[in-house]
């Protein structure tokens, strides 16, 4: 960010310091279901992001609410859902000033991921919570 190396910027979650000293990286990864905004300081930030020469992102999570409030997904991908094996231009392997066109097999691979999120008051205008998986 801002020209600077990896390790000259500051990541912040919910105003907690996560950034790793040796390499310059989050220490904690986070669901990104869960964010509720995200704000990149590339430059004239406050003294409050301090230590950083490069870049600030900051983060801010979820909350629950007076209201409930939730859902529920499922995340799917995999090679039934590509357009298949797509041809590629290579050397030839016999004749070095010849091209082809070769189709290479495609890997079979799916993920799934499910998932949910729940919030809502433990006490009216006091305590809420946020429940994500």
């Amino acid at each position: 960010m801002a020209g600077s190396s990896a390790a000259e910027n500051r990541f912040i979650i919910d105003g907690i310091d996560t950034t790793n000293a040796m390499v310059g990286l989050p220490l904690q990864s986070l669901n990104v279901d869960n964010v509720e905004e995200i704000q990149i300081k590339s430059s004239g930030y406050a003294a409050e992001y301090g230590g950083a020469t490069g870049g600030v992102v900051n983060v801010l999570t979820r909350s629950g609410a007076n209201t409930w409030h939730g859902d529920v997904r499922f995340y799917f991908t995999g090679d039934a859902l590509d357009a298949g094996p797509k041809p590629t231009l290579r050397r030839n392997p016999q004749v070095s000033t010849q091209a082809e066109h070769i189709t290479y097999p495609e890997d079979p691979y799916h993920s799934m991921e499910p998932g949910f999120s729940i919030g809502g008051p433990i006490k009216t205008n006091r305590a809420w919570f946020y429940l994500a998986y």
